[in-house]
């Protein structure tokens, strides 16, 4: 991953959300800010056409949830990530690839 600061932790990200491989969905398991809401579905879609991906924001960093997805089932924040079926809206973790 490239460096970044403030990238929360592995374990910070499983204390603050849940991921479900099977339909790629993050929902938020804590509450972290004024707007979260336990239970949930995390992210927000930014980006336009075929770059329309989910972020969000998580201890004043800035995420795509395909990143947060990836480090919570493989235990490590991935350099490039990719979605097999182009979408970036499926963040299923059959759809994604680390790439280089």
């Amino acid at each position: 991953m490239k460096s970044s600061r403030n990238v929360p932790s592995i374990d910070r990200l499983n204390e603050v959300f849940r991921y479900e491989p099977e339909t790629g969905l993050l929902y938020w398991n804590k509450k972290c800010a004024n707007k979260v809401r336990v239970g949930k579905q995390a992210g927000t879609p930014h980006g336009g056409g075929k770059k329309r991906y989910l972020h969000l924001s998580i201890d004043k960093c800035f995420l795509r949830v395909h990143r947060i997805a990836w480090a919570m089932t493989y235990g490590v924040w991935p350099d490039t990530i990719d979605h097999i079926d182009g979408n970036g809206l499926n963040n299923r973790i059959v759809n994604l690839r680390s790439v280089t």
